[in-house]
């Protein structure tokens, strides 16, 4: 695929949301990578799998964090509050931050190892394109 059409492709992508009208959904993001990146059903499969696992393991530790959280916020507003207490915490939820911060990293790794080397080679390619358009729109910001 040429970058003119990967461009193209992304283009189409980033204009979805906008062409559904209110109320409308916005097709899945499997769907839209099957017909850029010509993804197999076995892909896809593979690829929701992979996404559900990392939702079953997300889940709980969210849940956690906002348990921990709430006994943060309680610690803090207690009178006299324990620094250790309000220290561990601080660090429990940042630990359970980091878990989940790798299972998206190996969510990632495994969505890549799913791909073949030209899937993988167009999938740079809508990176790239991708920080194009953040750097376009931090140039838009400055009025440039």
């Amino acid at each position: 695929m040429s970058k003119g059409v990967i461009t193209f492709a992304l283009a189409a992508l980033l204009a979805v949301p906008l062409i559904a009208g209110p109320g409308e959904q916005a097709p899945p993001p499997e769907l839209i990578l099957k017909e850029v990146l010509q993804l197999t059903d076995a892909q896809i499969g593979a690829i929701q799998q992979l996404a559900q696992a990392r939702q079953q393991a997300i889940e709980p530790l969210t849940r956690q964090i906002a348990t921990a959280q709430q006994a943060l916020y309680a610690a803090l507003e207690a009178p006299g509050a324990d620094p250790a207490s309000v220290g561990k915490l601080a660090i429990a939820i940042r630990d359970l931050q980091h878990q989940i911060e790798q299972h998206a990293r190996d969510y990632a790794q495994g969505f890549l190892a799913l791909l073949t080397d030209t899937q993988r080679s167009q999938v740079q390619q809508i990176r790239g394109v991708e920080n194009a358009l953040r750097a376009a729109a931090a140039l838009h910001q400055l009025g440039l």
